[in-house]
């Protein structure tokens, strides 16, 4: 923070402090501001409600908070930090000593502010005019022979440019976000390079990089690293908010772009279209892991980028000097930026790939599509890739073998860089080409790997990669895949797959199984919430609730025994919840917790924390179809859904099913409606078909619908199983398996 001298240093280090603690607990500003409201201090007026904005004006040293408040947030971080395992010798010096704390801000609030605030100091970020357009990922044009060409052609302004443009001005007075949503190699990049040259000489450009960029990102905008009047260049938007950092990156840019003082800034990303989708889609459960990025992606902040040049975009574009223009213009069909980005010559590549070297290709196509980040190790790409070759090829197989494949798929296309080239010279990682990605996982899409490649996906993924591997497997119906990648990310340091791989088992119906791990989440402060599921799970489930109340009741001893925390709370709300009419019980406990004795105050407080949780949810995949669904932002729309159910009236079959079909992806009703159409018509067999491909393609929908539809024909065990354990990679029904328990962990 510029500016701080003397005495202002001690405003700087609480801010500094701050943000350290609150990094290092893993909650968003919002989560944490959440916890400070739900706690009420014993015998102490309760602070004014707080804001994950007002967090972050505290955390960049704009304001400082007063002790009371300040306090009662630091108590809350370091108590959920502590339930995590946290202890000091793991972080800075006094981050966990309340009294530390107390002395930082007493000397923060004798320092005078300068002028109210302080100024945000710059440390991230160049002049837009010391970046280069092709380190920014800008695609390089076609060669067509003529070295006096300069690297890119000259831009023909489309129809989103001027929305775009229009987007760039206003950020000049206030913070402002554009994502250019559009396939592969259409454009999107360069016309974000494009808009930001007409800014003025004084705005600066970031790319987040290091240590990785979701991480760079995240500690950019939680820090005062970003200063005012800088693009945040977020090309590949998908790496940041669809990983494990996402929800937090999206809660802080949301609170960033509407912080008037850190402001102006201007947010630009790119995403394909499926991308999109993905991240805006409405869940069907409980489980929303977009939440966040769907309230980012606002429909205001998208814009279309389409496939095609109209005709006066294609007849300026041939009406340039350049030669690469005027060729792409002729052969393209209107696809000008495919063209020139090589787009032909890099399918000719893959299609005319030898053996091997398909197989490398093949096997980067489907590690990226199950969640691996850009840059994929060479060792990965041979195990993986000798997975997908047949016995014969394997048989023959030269000791230079995979080499020789690399050295194929990093030949230059036209000028243009392979279709799976090194990320960087002389690293051993490769970078796939966005349209051979694009198109190959469209043509793969319901293709899963075997059993022997998913240990090699494990084998090479560290702990975020494994729990997104978990999620991809989850998505397939393939539990047990799903299951030990969920175990691994665990034992490698993801504790959040835990809750993942309880919530599967609990949607699954294996109600002991989920159980274990819930408490697991509970014990190891993994999440709170996780103490309601087990009483809701045991009363709901039918079990004997001797157990989970005995549990329960030495949870909440231990947190007395240690301290009040929240999640001592959370286990004591969940033992009331069980306990119901057992207030003998319930007020042994409330009055050795509270130290309270009067039988008033103690029903009173038994009332209270019996009806404090929220009502049980389900994790129901496949009941979606309220009618409010239409209303919800990135929801199915039901009248375009109920379309379907008009032409069905009208006897139109065939165009009904096209239209079920076309949505399933986002509605149960809309699946379920093709698939008993196609009952209705003696094409049970097709049904079962497509919904096998649907869900071999990530709709996981389609399991349970499927399920629905063996019970109705008469094979009600064979639901059974497929509800509780899920299919295998070739598609078959799994047979029954055992989920690892949470006490192997250590093994």
């Amino acid at each position: 923070m510029a500016g701080a001298q003397g005495g202002d240093d001690a405003r700087e280090l609480f801010a500094a402090r701050l943000t350290e603690l609150l990094n290092a607990s893993g909650l968003t500003q919002e989560r944490a501001a959440a916890k400070v409201n739900q706690r009420s201090p014993a015998g102490q007026k309760v602070p004014p409600r707080i804001t994950g904005r007002l967090i972050s004006s505290w955390k960049c040293g704009h304001h400082l908070p007063s002790r009371q408040t300040a306090m009662l947030l630091v108590r809350v971080l370091i108590d959920h930090m502590r339930n995590r395992g946290a202890s000091p010798d793991s972080v800075s010096a006094g981050l966990l000593d309340e009294a530390a704390w107390r002395a930082w801000w007493r000397a923060a609030d004798a320092t005078p502010a300068v002028d109210g605030r302080t100024e945000t100091r710059n440390v991230v970020g160049r002049p837009i005019g010391d970046a280069a357009p092709l380190a920014l990922d800008v695609h390089p044009a076609i060669d067509v022979g003529d070295a006096r060409l300069p690297a890119l052609p000259p831009y023909v302004r489309r129809e989103h440019d001027e929305e775009l443009r229009r987007l760039v001005a206003s950020a000049g007075s206030s913070s402002a976000m554009a994502v250019l949503v559009g396939d592969s190699s259409t454009g999107k990049t360069r016309a974000l390079w494009e808009a930001v040259q007409e800014l003025p000489e004084d705005w600066l450009l970031w790319q987040p990089s290091t240590p990785t960029p979701p991480r760079a990102l995240l500690d950019g905008l939680t820090t005062s690293a970003i200063g005012p009047r800088t693009v945040l260049w977020l090309d590949e938007l998908k790496y940041y908010l669809g990983g494990p950092l996402g929800e937090q990156i999206a809660a802080a840019l949301r609170e960033f772009l509407h912080d008037s003082v850190r402001g102006p800034v201007l947010v630009l990303g790119t995403l394909w279209r499926k991308d999109l989708q993905r991240l805006r889609q409405v869940p069907s459960g409980w489980d929303d892991p977009h939440h966040e990025a769907r309230r980012l992606l606002d429909p205001d902040r998208i814009l279309r980028v389409p496939e095609h040049f109209s005709a006066d975009e294609a007849d300026r574009a041939a009406a340039t000097a350049d030669a690469r223009l005027t060729l792409a213009s002729e052969a393209s069909g209107g696809r000008i930026t495919q063209f020139l980005a090589g787009v032909p010559a890099l399918r000719r590549s893959y299609e005319l790939a030898p053996a091997t070297a398909r197989a490398v290709l093949d096997a980067a196509i489907d590690i990226r599509r199950f969640g691996h980040g850009p840059d994929l190790p060479a060792a990965l790409l041979e195990e993986a890739a000798f997975e997908l070759l047949d016995d014969v090829t394997r048989s023959t197989l030269r000791p230079a073998w995979i080499a020789e494949a690399l050295d194929y798929t990093s030949t230059p296309c036209r000028g243009v860089p392979g279709p799976l080239v090194p990320a960087r010279p002389g690293a051993p990682r490769y970078r796939l080409s966005d349209i051979i990605e694009q198109e190959g996982s469209r043509a793969r899409a319901s293709l899963v790997p075997s059993r022997p490649s998913w240990e090699v996906f494990r084998r090479h993924a560290d702990a975020d990669g494994l729990a997104r591997l978990g999620h991809e497997a989850h998505a397939r119906g393939l539990f047990r895949e799903a299951s030990l990648c969920y175990a691994a990310a665990v034992r490698a340091g993801h504790r959040r797959a835990a809750w993942s791989l309880a919530y599967m088992l609990e949607a699954a119906g294996r109600i002991l199984e989920a159980l274990r791990w819930y408490r697991w989440c509970a014990e190891t402060g993994t999440d709170e919430d996780a103490y309601a599921r087990v009483a809701w799970l045991t009363d709901l489930s039918g079990l004997d609730p001797e157990e989970s109340i005995a549990w329960l009741r030495r949870q909440v001893e231990a947190g007395i025994d240690a301290g009040t925390t929240p999640s001592t709370q959370a286990a004591l709300e969940a033992l009331a919840y069980l306990l119901g009419d057992r207030r003998d019980e319930l007020n042994a406990v409330l009055s050795r917790h509270y130290g309270v004795d009067d039988e008033t105050e103690l029903r009173r407080l038994g009332d209270r924390l019996a009806y404090a949780m929220d009502e049980p949810r389900p994790p129901e995949y496949w009941d979606d179809d309220e009618p409010h669904i239409g209303s919800r932002m990135s929801g199915p729309n039901p009248f375009t859904i109920w379309v379907g159910d008009a032409l069905v009236r009208e006897g139109r079959i065939e165009e009904a099913l096209h239209h079920y079909r076309s949505r399933s992806d986002e509605s149960a009703y809309a699946m379920r409606q093709a698939v008993e159409l196609l009952e209705r018509t003696g094409r049970t067999e097709e049904a079962i078909s497509w919904l096998r491909r649907e869900l071999m393609s990530g709709n996981e929908r389609a399991l349970w619908i499927m399920a629905e539809l063996r019970a109705r024909t008469g094979l009600r065990p064979e639901a059974m199983r497929l509800r509780t354990y899920g299919v295998e990679s070739d598609g078959r029904t799994a047979g029954p398996w055992e989920a690892e328990p949470p006490g192997r962990l250590s093994s």
